[in-house]
C-alpha cells in the first residue's frame, strides 16, 4: 500500500463534493489520504481494528466474510468505483468483513484521527460530512437488504 496526501481536484470531482464549498474541500483535503492497494493486496481484513473510511476512486474490491462471499449472486460481491467502504469505522467494533483488490485500487480516505480533528476543527464540515456518510450507508443498507 503507498499512502500520499489527498488533492483537492480529487476530492473536487467526488459524487456529493457540491455539498460543500471550494474552502470545505480544501478542508477535507487536507485531512484525508490517497491510498493505492496492489492486485490482491487486502485492504482491510476481518476481526482488525476499524480505523478508516474510504471512497474507491479506481479499481474494484471483493467482499468476504470467514472467507466466504457473502451474497447468493458472485456479482454482489464485488464494489467499485465511487463506493464509500467502511462506515463500521464510526463504531468501536472490529471490522466484520474483509475487503481484498481483485485489481490495482485507489482510494481516499478519512482516518478516525483525521476525523476526530475535523470534528473538533471544523463542526459544520464535520456535520455536512456525516449526513452525506448517513445517506450513503443507508443506501448501502438498502441495496443489501433488496439482495438478501
Amino acid at each position: 500500500m503507498k499512502i500520499e496526501t489527498c488533492r483537492v481536484d480529487q476530492l473536487d470531482a467526488m459524487p456529493n463534493s457540491g455539498e460543500f464549498t471550494y474552502k470545505e474541500i480544501s478542508i477535507l483535503a487536507s485531512l484525508m489520504e490517497h491510498r493505492w492497494y496492489e492486485k490482491g493486496e487486502l485492504v482491510f481484513e476481518e476481526g482488525t481494528p476499524a480505523n478508516f473510511f474510504a471512497t474507491i476512486l479506481e479499481g474494484r474490491l471483493e467482499i468476504t466474510r470467514e472467507g466466504r462471499h457473502i451474497f447468493p449472486d458472485p456479482k454482489d460481491n464485488i464494489i467499485g468505483e465511487k463506493r464509500a467502504i467502511g462506515f463500521d469505522a464510526l463504531d468501536p467494533y472490529p471490522r466484520n468483513l474483509t475487503l481484498r483488490a481483485i485489481e490495482n485500487v485507489e482510494l481516499l480516505s478519512l482516518t478516525n484521527k483525521q476525523r476526530q480533528v475535523l470534528v473538533e476543527k471544523h463542526p459544520r464540515i464535520a456535520v455536512k460530512f456525516y449526513s452525506i456518510m448517513l445517506r450513503l450507508n443507508s443506501l448501502q443498507l438498502r441495496y443489501i437488504t433488496g439482495i438478501i
